[in-house]
């Protein structure tokens, strides 16, 4: 009886179980119900019994295109004080390295997958982007992600590699540049609870990595419970989520583990409601200014948890757009009461985001009086607070509506979108739904809610932080003193004085366009679509439409214009003028208007128009859409026929410049270096000197701009974008015909901008650096032949990717490239750039060196060979098609151009000849041939002595 008693028992409380079972399985699938309906119909969600949460979704945008992002739950705020950037560490190793996959990179290549990933405060991840319809590379992806979840490889030397690249991803470009944000930022942060880490114990942390710690970090956070798979493409989502329940589902839970969010709960941002009186001196820009940061509590656009969370960003994005917009007249003027405004400091990133801080920087003269210049500035803030109107807030919740309710279709960016759920526990809506309750809280917000929103957020009287450069401790003003002054420009009766009225519209300079001929022949389109004008002025003209690569370049058009100087290089004050006279023009007024109305103008009709003076050629770069290219011509126009003399303006110019050649305002930038560069590696053309901006007068540069650079006889124009040749032709030629040229050029030919074929190794010395640059180049004579070019390229990439190997030891980007140094007479170059550590710098001209004579010797593989050709091929028709930020017509036609080389004949027979007819044996053999150090070129550039 017992034994039937009990067995009766067991019997119960199985089905007891059983039916718990039953109920827990059910809840689970009406939460899991109620997660995808508030995501989205067509998502599957899920989350595994580990704890492993995915994301799935078909999406064809752009169609054949797979995401994928392993996302977890930990950055840098769970880092101990042992552990200092560990989490940037390890988001470098698994990029690298896993068990399965000890060189992921190379792997990822293999199969044309694109691989990269990302440390935040709260989260890091790592993507996958590739080709869908290939299921052996769709089995590697997620056969990735499970590795970076649970599998990845920490070796000595790897750690010892990626650190190193930790601390060159750091390390500052331009030190001054560097050390004015962390000194703000500092300051800002200072009376918070929030501290920001500086780079020296950074370094010292990755200089000493401890293998049992980053072991411990990965344990301890890269946890099924923390994990996502988010995956949306052109993919079969039940096929899928089988593979994930089948993958995932054997990662384990540690016991007792640690809690992400209660860690992240510290960092929470606290403001204390009081403002700072700071003095800082300042040794590189020694000018006396004051820079005032007002900070409050940021409402995130990724972290909208509740409809109160969205009222929040509406109120606070509808108040930053109108004060942008009050504040620009203030600016534009050319002595106005604070020359920088700004709401986005450091785009609002300060403190995990938790901070929106706006900026003023106020000059001060030598002998300037501060409270003069502080009352300038609160009665301009006044003014600018109290000017909140009906239209000008219709017009922002307008542009803010048609921002907010931008539905998210690229695969890209709903991944992240999902991402952002899994992190944040956003709340969702469905686009119909947030789209209704955006109206809602946009349509409930009145000027004075908006007005009272704008006194309340942003009052001076609390949380601000006035920062005062290069002025004496004594004279910084305290607390009362600065509450005073607040007062006392509400009295004021007289308001600030600015004087900026905005364009409209520019003054039509030209007849209406006609079918009169104004070029020599009939134009006509060849096989590339490359239409040539020349017209009787003198001008040339070259079309070549292409498509958009997205959206964002819808109509936009491109042009380049290029003429060569012919002022002799000898007559160095001349030569001088005439190559910085453009620059200044187009810094200054032209046609009645001052350089900040058409500097607006220009940003409001979404215009470019730049010019420079680069070997021994004048040149003018523009962009605008299609349907303004009268706007755009009409602004030519005017600089090139009617600059006007205003000495403010050029004064301006000239402490702008003054600024440039002292180094400390941009850094080291692209441009200056290429100056070094091509002062070394070309014959030495004048270059304008601090001693030029004090001697030449305004009439001078304008004499010479009439000259020269405001002369367009003789230009080659470049048009190349999103157009219709039909269409746009007529009205381009039409508009340039209409511009004068002057008819009695001088006769002196442009000087040849010649090429310094010999070897040299120099130490250039720059005094904003902290750190050494290099760049080496191997010029070798080759022929010109497409084959010859296409052997280039791959070698190029191929010399890149061991470059990169190698000395991201010690650098953020190391990069191999190639360029033509004199393309007349057939000389190319491989170069090699680096930063290094101070003293490192040899070590790493050594590996590069290395690195460059292995290719040289040992070639490349078979494999690598094979997929090198699909990228490039793929690369390059993607390249002739389409254009965005990267447009490969201009370049390569003004080459052809000044060449006298057929522009269609590459075109057509580059994409055959690498399909076809490129074998390993003659690639090696190329490697052996221009692979060549003999020329060697070698700069290195250091901190001033």
């Amino acid at each position: 009886m017992k034994v039937i008693k009990m067995t009766q028992h067991t019997l119960a409380m199985f089905f007891i179980l059983f039916c718990v079972a039953i109920t827990f399985s059910q809840e689970s699938s009406k939460e899991h119900q109620e997660n995808v309906e508030l995501l989205d119909s067509t998502v599957r969600y899920g989350k595994l019994d580990n704890g492993f949460t995915y994301y799935l979704q078909h999406n064809e945008n752009p169609p054949g295109r797979i995401e994928m992002i392993l996302s977890v739950k930990a950055g840098y705020f769970q880092e101990s004080q042992n552990q200092i950037e560990y989490a940037h560490l390890l988001e470098h190793m698994g990029s690298f390295y896993t068990g399965k996959f000890p060189d992921l990179p190379r792997f990822t290549d293999s199969l044309g997958i694109y691989n990269h990933a990302r440390t935040d405060y709260e989260k890091t991840y790592y993507t996958l982007s590739f080709t869908a319809g290939d299921q052996v590379r769709l089995n590697a992806a997620m056969q990735i992600l499970h590795e970076w979840s649970t599998n990845m490889l920490f070796k000595p030397e790897h750690l010892a590699l990626q650190s190193g690249a930790v601390i060159a991803e750091g390390r500052p470009t331009s030190p001054y540049d560097s050390w004015l944000l962390d000194t703000l930022s500092n300051t800002t942060l200072y009376n918070t609870n929030f501290r920001l880490i500086k780079y020296p114990k950074k370094v010292e942390s990755m200089k000493h990595v401890n293998l049992n710690e980053i072991n411990k970090f990965y344990q301890d956070w890269y946890r099924p419970d923390l994990q996502a798979a988010i995956i949306v493409g052109d993919v079969n989502v039940d096929s899928l989520e089988t593979i994930i329940r089948k993958k995932f589902s054997d990662l384990k839970v540690k016991n007792n583990p640690k809690d992400p969010e209660i860690i992240n709960k510290k960092f929470d941002l606290q403001l204390p409601d009081k403002n700072q009186y700071v003095s800082i001196r300042d040794s590189i820009n020694k000018k006396r200014r004051i820079i005032i940061l007002k900070k409050k509590i940021n409402h995130d656009d990724d972290i909208l948890r509740s409809k109160e969370d969205l009222k929040n960003v509406i109120l606070q994005r509808l108040s930053m757009n109108i004060l942008t917009k009050l504040h620009s007249p203030f600016v534009k003027q050319y002595e106005p009461p604070f020359i920088r405004y700004t709401n986005k400091f450091i785009s609002n990133t300060l403190a995990n985001r938790q901070l929106q801080v706006s900026l003023w920087e106020i000059p001060l003269g030598k002998d300037e009086d501060i409270e003069e210049k502080m009352l300038n500035f609160f009665k301009a803030y006044q003014v600018i607070k109290t000017q909140s109107s009906t239209s000008l807030l219709n017009n922002e919740k307008a542009k803010l509506l048609d921002d907010l309710i931008t539905e998210t279709k690229s695969s890209k960016d709903k991944a992240l979108r999902f991402q952002d759920h899994f992190i944040y526990n956003n709340k969702t809506w469905t686009l119909d739904e947030k789209k209704k309750t955006i109206r809602v809280i946009l349509n409930d917000i009145g000027v004075s809610e908006i007005s009272e929103y704008i006194t309340n957020q942003w009052n001076l009287n609390k949380n601000t932080d006035f920062v005062f450069f290069n002025v004496d401790d004594k004279q910084v003003p305290g607390h009362g003193q600065i509450i005073k002054w607040m007062k006392n420009s509400k009295d004021l009766s007289s308001q600030p004085v600015f004087n900026f009225k905005a364009i409209d519209s520019l003054p039509n300079r030209f007849s209406s366009v006609n079918q009169k001929k104004i070029y020599e022949d009939n134009y006509e389109e060849n096989i590339i679509g490359l239409t040539q004008v020349k017209l009787n002025n003198g001008i040339n003209l070259v079309f070549k439409p292409s498509a958009p690569a997205s959206p964002s370049y819808n109509n936009i058009v491109s042009i380049l214009g290029f003429k060569k100087i012919s002022v002799a290089t000898s007559d160095v004050k001349n030569y001088i003028a005439t190559t910085s006279s453009s620059d200044m023009v187009l810094s200054g007024d032209a046609g009645g208007y001052s350089k900040f109305q058409l500097q607006d103008f220009m940003l409001d009709q979404q215009i470019r128009l730049r010019s420079q003076t680069t070997e021994n050629e004048f040149k003018i770069e523009g962009e605008f859409k299609a349907e303004d290219v009268k706007n755009f011509f009409n602004l030519l126009y005017l600089y090139v026929t009617d600059p006007n003399e205003n000495s403010k303006a050029f004064q301006s110019w000239k402490s702008d410049k003054q600024e440039l050649l002292s180094g400390y305002k941009y850094g080291l930038n692209d441009v200056l270096l290429k100056d070094i560069s091509n002062e070394l590696q070309y014959s030495n053309l004048p270059k304008l000197s601090k001693d030029d901006l004090r001697e030449i007068d305004y009439s001078t540069y304008l004499r010479a701009y009439k000259k020269g650079f405001g002369n367009l006889s003789g230009y080659t124009f470049i048009i190349t974008g999103d157009f219709n040749t039909d269409n746009m032709l007529p009205k381009i030629t039409h508009y340039l015909s209409e511009f004068p040229t002057l008819t009695n050029q001088d006769s002196l030919t442009a000087e040849k901008y010649h090429y310094n074929y010999t070897p040299f190794e120099e130490i250039v010395h720059f005094n904003n650096l902290k750190e050494a640059i290099v760049e080496i180049s191997f010029p070798v004579k080759v022929t010109k032949d497409v084959k010859t070019q296409v052997q280039l390229d791959l070698l190029v990439k191929k010399l890149n990717q061991m470059i990169f190997d190698r000395l991201r030891i010690d650098c953020y980007t190391p990069r191999a490239s190639g360029r033509w140094m004199d393309y007349e007479n057939g000389i190319y170059a491989f170069n090699i750039s680096f930063d290094s550590e101070l003293g490192n710098e040899r070590k790493m001209i050594k590996y590069a060196m290395e690195e460059f004579g292995n290719l040289k010797q040992h070639g490349i593989s078979k494999a690598w060979l094979e997929t090198a050709i699909a990228q490039e091929r793929s690369k390059y028709g993607q390249n002739l098609e389409t254009f965005w930020m990267l447009n490969f017509w201009p370049k390569y036609l003004k080459r052809s151009l000044q060449h006298n080389e057929d522009p269609e004949d590459k075109v057509l027979k580059y994409e055959s000849v690498i399909s076809h007819f490129i074998n390993l044996e003659e690639l090696n053999k190329a490697a052996k041939k221009y692979l060549c150090a003999e020329n060697r070129q070698q700069l290195i550039i250091l901190p001033e002595i």
